[in-house]
């Protein structure tokens, strides 16, 4: 199954958290969080495109605004199904408004590498001055956009990289490999937690 609904290891958790820090350190200290949502997205989607692989470790969702961050989206509005990700999320970042503003925008950005901090540069670059709003009507004009009804419907990485203009085949393989360093990740993070 391509999606979940939670944040699958620690080690996801801290790179959703970077990614975070990372943008709202571009935007001192602070984002709309439905902007900051759409950027996320549209970073995750070119990053899917040039290498293969998103920056976040997040699922996606088609809602009527637009694709969203299934787990930051849950983490932002204090319903996330895994408690102690939230509390961590909690302790981390915190809302006036529709802002989302950081206690620290250092916190886990080392789990970024020199491509995704790239990434995400851009994207903030290119989208700087659009507001939520402009964002959105952005992303509904992506091809993996389909309008929810006033719902929310799982948006996989399968559909994603077919848009993309990826091969079946070349798709399979990109699964195979996400779920192999998703396998070698899980027990990593067992082993060393024994420790």
């Amino acid at each position: 199954m391509d999606s979940v609904n939670s944040i699958k290891s620690r080690n996801d958790q801290k790179k959703l958290i970077g990614t975070v820090n990372y943008l709202l350190s571009l935007n001192d200290g602070s984002l709309n969080y439905m902007k900051l949502i759409k950027l996320m997205y549209l970073a995750d989607r070119s990053h899917l495109e040039n290498y293969n692989e998103a920056i976040s470790g997040d699922h996606y969702a088609n809602m009527p605004h637009g694709p969203v961050l299934s787990s930051l989206y849950n983490l932002i509005r204090g319903i996330s199904k895994d408690s102690c990700t939230q509390t961590l999320w909690d302790s981390l970042f915190y809302k006036k408004e529709y802002v989302l503003l950081a206690n620290n925008t250092e916190q886990f950005v080392d789990e970024l590498s020199k491509a995704e901090c790239e990434t995400l540069k851009a994207i903030d670059a290119r989208y700087k001055r659009k507001d939520c709003f402009q964002l959105e009507k952005v992303t509904h004009g992506l091809p993996e956009w389909k309008d929810p009804d006033g719902s929310s419907v799982p948006l996989t990485l399968r559909q994603i990289l077919t848009v993309l203009g990826r091969s079946a085949k070349d798709i399979s393989l990109i699964m195979s490999e996400k779920k192999a360093y998703s396998n070698e990740r899980s027990l990593f993070d067992k082993y060393a937690s024994q420790y």
